[in-house]
């Protein structure tokens, strides 16, 4: 019998990328690129006793830009442009500390993620005002989950996931000095086609929110300078309530986070002023979509940059 805490694990990791930008026409602009991984996962327990999984895949990328306005006049200028996006990428069904002798059986496969994004992007008066706004939709297929096969629980590729949502924002530069900002994210993030089976029946996750996802994210806030030594920027953040388990029985509260920042700056010296957190919010935040951890209390920062040289 193997002491399971003297296992070594090892990850090898391939990347190759490449990408090619034409311009069939005069106001269209196509990529082209691709992605090839390969990870190798190694689980070593003494000498003879070792699991090997290789997974490999290339993933690609296809996007189009459409200028489908823009003015040459830079005072007055407006521009508008479209924009669409297919692309691929894929995640290996398991990490090395998961691995098990049993796993060499499984034929477990990457899971395959595809995305389509599509949006306009544009800008007013000459720039002072910038707006975008884009749709997507992803699809995680092929999830790690539970069956019951010859009685016994296997993992297999048997999970969806789907990712749907909507992004826009807003940038407005009154004067050199001001910037006002306000940005927003609508998501509609659910268990697809999703059946975990347990000793004790099976658990259908079908149409349930994703843990710890919420429904929008809402930010704003600005920035301003109003003398060329001093900078004051104030940030704010509202994000919705969550689940914070699967069956979507226990309810995380949503939150607002204030932070503000002044800034002083003369020749190579720069002392910093902020406040994180400002009101003292009690909130969750999700920590790779796998535990809610508190997020830290009200904090006061004062810091100072010296900057030597050019």
């Amino acid at each position: 019998m193997h002491d399971r805490s003297s296992v070594e694990y090892r990850v090898g990791i391939t990347g190759i990328f490449g990408q090619y930008l034409l311009e069939p026409a005069n106001r269209l602009v196509v990529t082209l690129g691709g992605r090839y991984d390969r990870l190798a996962l190694d689980a070593i327990q003494g000498s003879d006793d070792s699991v090997e999984q290789t997974y490999d895949a290339f993933s690609p990328k296809v996007g189009a830009t459409v200028k489908l306005l823009k003015r040459d006049d830079p005072a007055s200028g407006v521009t508008l442009n479209a924009f669409g996006t297919y692309s691929q990428a894929f995640l290996p069904p398991r990490r090395p500390s998961a691995l098990q002798a049993a796993d060499t059986q499984l034929n477990l496969q990457p899971e395959d993620i595809e995305n389509y994004e599509a949006g306009l992007k544009g800008g007013v008066l000459g720039g002072r005002v910038a707006l975008e706004a884009s749709f997507f939709h992803m699809t995680e297929d092929g999830v790690v989950i539970n069956r019951f096969i010859n009685n016994r629980f296997v993992p297999s590729n048997a999970g969806q996931l789907t990712y749907k949502g909507f992004e826009t924002g807003a940038t407005w530069t009154p004067r050199q000095s001001v910037t006002a900002y306000a940005n927003a994210a609508f998501y509609r993030n659910r268990y697809g086609d999703f059946v975990i089976q347990t000793s004790g029946g099976d658990r259908i996750l079908t149409g349930n929110r994703l843990v710890l996802s919420p429904d929008y994210i809402v930010n704003w806030g600005m920035s301003v300078q109003p003398v060329s030594a001093v900078n004051v920027t104030f940030d704010v953040k509202h994000v919705s309530s969550t689940f914070g388990n699967e069956s979507n029985t226990a309810k995380i509260d949503g939150y607002a986070l204030f932070d503000v920042a002044a800034t002083w700056q003369r020749g190579p010296l720069r002392v910093t002023l902020s406040g994180r957190n400002l009101f003292n919010e009690d909130y969750y935040f999700d920590v790779g979509s796998e535990t809610a951890d508190p997020g830290p209390p009200r904090q006061v920062l004062l810091s100072t940059t010296v900057r030597l040289g050019r």
